[in-house]
């Protein structure tokens, strides 16, 4: 894992949990979002499958997550997690 890597995953993070990103998938009528299956679902997005009906948006919020994003990046999350603090504090951005 380089810190290249590190810092590209803290950047995608950002940009999805302020919305300039979005994860790739597609919403079912305007209420359950479903990952696409190339581009983004992994193993750790099993879970959140099955709590879909009692919360609709979970998909879309763990695809916008740090473990989500670690796995999806290759990286351990809690390196993801002093990435983005550290990018945080050194850029100001909150």
């Amino acid at each position: 894992m380089s810190k290249t890597t590190l810092l590209m995953a803290a950047k995608e993070y950002l940009a999805r949990q302020r919305g300039k990103r979005y994860p790739s998938g597609e919403w079912v009528g305007n209420i359950y979002f479903f990952p696409d299956k190339y581009k983004e679902k992994l193993e750790c997005c099993e879970k959140s499958l099955y709590e879909m009906e009692t919360f609709p948006t979970i998909m879309f919020e763990h695809l916008k997550s740090i473990e989500h994003i670690a796995n999806q990046y290759e990286v351990k999350a809690q390196d993801l997690e002093l990435t983005i603090k550290a990018l945080k504090s050194t850029r100001r951005i909150k």
